[in-house]
């Protein structure tokens, strides 16, 4: 077994640093052997959290009972972390930290002690395996298993995540409350012309 740092492969494509723009990015990509990946980074004004948008086009074929292919998104954090919150159905687990995957709907935090004010909150949209040990937080992006089907994720694929800082002593109902917003965005939809609508600049519905 052993694990490639892909980081060490990036060509950029794209930068815009500003400083004063609502949104800064980065977008870049990665190739090599069966896998490409086009990356979009992006930080928008009054934000805690960097996001990320993903393709990655997956050619990995797993073989059994030799090796696994595994993309996994890995972050470090700079603090002592020995629990761990997940996302459970009706609620929020906490784990100690593991050396395998375990299910979440969508997000670990990483709790820190009570010295620090602030702490670090792992999202993913439609992504539920996170492994979390040694003061690092992992999201298993694609798999590639052997059997019963030799090619389960051969192909393109769109994910995001997002890394954000949050308050230490945040209550559980608010991570739920932010995975949620992340997981369901606001919609826009343009209707083609301007008109004057039926509610106030201010009203509530």
């Amino acid at each position: 077994k052993k694990i490639n740092n892909l980081s060490n492969v990036i060509e950029l494509n794209k930068v815009q640093m500003q400083g004063d723009s609502i949104r800064e990015e980065i977008v870049y990509k990665i190739a090599e052997d069966d896998i490409d990946l086009q990356v979009r980074v992006y930080l928008d004004e009054d934000s805690s959290f960097v996001k990320y948008d993903v393709t990655c086009n997956w050619r990995k074929i797993g073989k059994h009972a030799v090796d696994t292919p595994q993309l996994s998104y890995y972050l470090p954090v700079n603090y002592n972390c020995d629990l761990y919150k997940y996302g459970i159905p009706f609620g929020v687990i906490e784990r100690k930290g593991m050396n395998i995957d375990v299910p979440s709907n969508g997000w670990v935090f990483g709790q820190a002690d009570e010295t620090r004010k602030s702490a670090v909150m792992l999202l993913a949209n439609a992504k539920y395996g996170f492994r979390s040990i040694d003061n690092s937080m992992a999201i298993t992006l694609l798999r590639s298993s052997a059997r019963p089907n030799l090619y389960p994720e051969i192909g393109v694929h769109k994910f995001s995540f997002a890394v954000g800082v949050v308050d230490n002593n945040i209550s559980n109902n608010e991570l739920v409350k932010i995975e949620y917003d992340y997981s369901h965005p606001v919609s826009i939809l343009s209707v083609g012309k301007t008109h004057k609508g039926i509610f106030g600049s201010s009203e509530r519905f």
